[in-house]
């Protein structure tokens, strides 16, 4: 894709040609991301990973989790 961009120079519907192919590739990730169950592997590698930090995390981990949902919600309306 660098190759592609960089023949594309400053030519805006090159450009754009470029932005499409990465837009659609980015949605067959998501998609095939979705479909393995990526999301709920992370999640339960989260739960594992947070049992094993023990107490005085709380603050931290709260604020990763909401980082994460605010994350997964911008990819959604992606």
């Amino acid at each position: 894709m660098d190759e592609r961009l960089r023949k594309a120079g400053q030519d805006p519907a090159a450009v754009h040609a470029v932005a499409g192919v990465e837009l659609e590739l980015s949605r067959k990730d998501a998609g095939c991301q979705a479909g393995a169950g990526l999301a709920t592997a992370v999640a339960a590698a989260q739960a594992d990973a947070e049992k094993t930090l023990g107490a005085g995390y709380e603050d931290e981990l709260a604020a990763l989790r909401t980082l994460r949902r605010d994350a997964l919600a911008t990819a959604e309306r992606g």
